[in-house]
């Protein structure tokens, strides 16, 4: 992936996760820093062509499989105090499909006291 590829592909995953939805082409301009449409749809093309991106039956972009992918250190940190991460190297994945295996019998449990510590 092309290094600006990279930065419009996790400035759409934050305006994603915040909104829900992509916006129309102007307003991704603004979110893409791009001055033209023409661009836009450029971006989208390729982040498409990467499987990052898909079209609708309406022709409408929404989030492909492989927007929802993280990415992974291939550097170990020590549990317990934060640590510095350097840059990723590994290739990333999609917690759900290392995780889940069906998401409509998984839900999400909070967990009461201090096992973890120490």
């Amino acid at each position: 992936m092309a290094i600006k590829d990279s930065e419009y592909l996790s400035r759409l995953q934050n305006y994603y996760a915040k909104h829900h939805s992509f916006p129309s082409y102007a307003r991704l301009c603004n979110v893409l820093g791009l001055a033209a449409k023409s661009a836009v749809k450029k971006v989208l093309l390729r982040l498409g062509e990467q499987g990052y991106l898909q079209r609708t039956i309406d022709e409408v972009w929404i989030p492909a499989e492989r927007f929802f992918e993280r990415k992974v250190s291939d550097a170990p940190v020590a549990a317990g105090l934060p640590t510095f991460v350097p840059d990723v190297t590994a290739d990333p994945f999609m917690i759900d499909q290392f995780l889940i295996d069906k998401p409509s019998k998984t839900i999400l449990v909070p967990v009461q006291g201090d096992s973890m510590i120490n």
